[in-house]
């Protein structure tokens, strides 16, 4: 209990005293009262004490306890601020003054050997910072192009054993060669469709298949249509879709939104599918 008492009196005295009015107007007291302060200090007895605190305020103590301190206080507050505000500006002014021109001396004294050959080292270290980086850099970029390399014949690989599969799985020949006819119509039609980038895969039945049933519809159809007409994997028709793309044969179109934001591919032939189609006579 006592604790907290002693605490909140300190407190109230520390709000008090510790604002500006209350720091000027103790200060500027005790300037006027030192003698009360020696006194107060001093090894004297008491009574000895009393006796020279009387005679010291026995003529002026309305001037000592109170006049003087709160003059002083209000000169210190309100007059005070303005020559010290002039003689602050006037101060940097000066310092300004002072940097500017070890500034410019700065500029006009040359390099000493030991600080060239510092700017040299640091100019040095920053080119083989900078190299390193590079390096590194490029060694970043080989490892992708190595990986998009494999990437890329891997799915050349896959490609070729799709179309393989696709070749094993359809019906042979007859026998007494009624079919070879139309067998080499369809090898010649291959070649000729190859012949405008030689880097596609042949013309396959497969192609021709889905060439005909997109020639069917009136409108654009989707890729899980054509593998349900057609009775053969999706990943096998997308792929032959993809190189019919590639030949701007068909064209995607957007047929429905879905609830994810994301587009159902739809297919339709484009001029050269058109023509290839009467030709072939698929429409």
């Amino acid at each position: 209990m006592l604790d907290d008492l002693i605490k909140g009196v300190r407190e109230y005295i520390s709000d008090r005293f510790m604002s500006p009015l209350g720091a000027a107007l103790v200060t500027s007291w005790c300037g006027w009262n030192y003698k009360f302060i020696l006194i107060a200090l001093s090894s004297e007895p008491v009574i000895r004490k009393l006796h020279l605190i009387r005679m010291v305020y026995q003529d002026s103590s309305w001037t000592l306890l109170l006049l003087g301190p709160s003059v002083t206080a209000a000169i210190y507050l309100f007059i005070f601020p303005y020559p010290s505000r002039w003689v602050y500006a006037f101060t940097l002014s000066r310092r300004r003054d002072a940097l500017d021109t070890l500034r410019d001396i700065e500029k006009q004294t040359p390099l000493t050997k030991e600080e060239s050959q510092a700017l040299r080292d640091r100019f040095t270290q920053i080119e083989t910072d900078h190299l390193a980086e590079k390096l590194r850099l490029n060694s970043a970029l080989d490892a992708v192009k190595d990986q998009l390399r494999i990437a890329l014949e891997g799915k050349q690989s896959v490609e070729k054993e799709l179309l393989k599969a696709v070749n094993s799985s359809l019906p042979p020949a007859n026998s007494d060669g009624g079919d070879v006819p139309a067998v080499n119509a369809e090898i010649s039609d291959e070649h000729s469709a190859s012949k405008a980038n030689p880097s596609l895969p042949p013309f396959t039945p497969p192609h021709r298949r889905v060439m005909r049933e997109i020639g069917r519809n009136k409108s654009s159809v989707s890729l899980a249509q054509i593998s349900e007409a057609l009775g053969q994997a999706p990943d096998v028709t997308g792929l032959v879709l993809d190189d019919l793309m590639i030949r701007d044969m068909i064209q995607e179109t957007r047929l429905a939104q879905r609830e994810d934001g994301r587009y159902v591919a739809g297919y339709r032939p484009t001029k050269s599918g058109i023509r290839f189609l009467l030709q072939d006579g698929g429409v």
